[in-house]
């Protein structure tokens, strides 16, 4: 019997960047992929004049409005894959939500990459999985990097836990890449860490029981992600300097990975130990 296997992505290209080639292989043998995009609505209007969400909007070219287009760029890479069933949920990013007292609670790179502010609306927030009545494996951000958006949705998911599901935690890609493109367009006056590093945090912050996942990709799995990365035409700049040099980033990172145990390609995914779920 074909499982259905849902991928939890924080933005519009988080599923695709960390889980591309997996994604593409499961469509490749016939399974059921769906990807659920979590924070994917429009900036608010009352907010979107701050200087730092000024700085983003500018750098993705779309105007202020440019989360109608990434939804478009989203389905446009999932498709690539061959994904059609792409749901967007309706959170806003984390650069557009407020507190309590109505002010922006993360104006720049060092807020994103921090803690989950206490009055952060969906500081304690629930995923509800069980929508996906047929869902049979779960893929959730091990939240690599700390992105406060991929801590939320790591959190959100956890909180409502089913035991049989087969629950995968996947590596948040670029942060757990060990060369230094995760720094290419963040600032920040905070220490940050990335690749191994990062990975190990996750782990611990996570405080689950987990083993590691190594999953050969075949080349045509890598190529079909590169493809597809491609489609985020907005968000190349923030971690590349062109399309050239993610398709080289994304080999070499998919080559390291490899090369732990023999493989040309893989993607690294972590499964419960002390749980029902089987390997893939």
């Amino acid at each position: 019997m074909k499982r259905h296997h849902l991928f939890l992505s924080p933005h519009p290209d988080d599923a695709v960047l960390s889980c591309g080639g997996l994604i593409y292989t499961l469509c490749q043998q016939g399974e059921r992929v769906s990807v659920w995009t979590i924070m994917a609505q429009d900036a608010p209007k009352d907010v979107i004049s701050i200087p730092y969400i000024q700085s983003l909007h500018q750098r993705w070219g779309l105007g202020d409005t440019p989360y109608a287009h990434r939804r478009t760029e989203d389905q446009y890479a999932c498709h690539a894959l061959g994904v059609d069933d792409v749901t967007f949920g309706d959170w806003v990013d984390a650069i557009y939500r407020v507190g309590q007292n109505g002010n922006l609670l993360y104006t720049s790179d060092d807020d994103l990459f921090g803690e989950v502010k206490e009055d952060d609306p969906l500081h304690e927030a629930l995923l509800d999985v069980e929508q996906w009545q047929d869902v049979t494996d779960l893929y959730v951000p091990l939240a690599v990097g700390q992105h406060v958006d991929h801590q939320i949705v790591h959190w959100a998911a956890r909180r409502s836990f089913n035991p049989l599901l087969r629950w995968h935690f996947y590596e948040d890609y670029p942060y757990s890449a060990t060369s230094a493109e995760v720094f290419f367009a963040h600032g920040g006056n905070e220490a940050r860490l990335y690749g191994i590093q990062a990975v190990q945090k996750a782990i611990s912050n996570s405080a689950l029981n987990l083993q590691s996942q190594i999953l050969e990709m075949p080349p045509e799995a890598i190529e079909a992600k590169i493809k597809a990365i491609a489609h985020y035409q907005s968000q190349i700049s923030t971690f590349w300097p062109s399309l050239t040099a993610m398709a080289k980033s994304v080999k070499d990172y998919h080559c390291q990975i490899g090369s732990r145990i023999g493989f040309e390609y893989a993607e690294s995914y972590w499964i419960l130990k002390d749980s029902v779920h089987k390997e893939i």
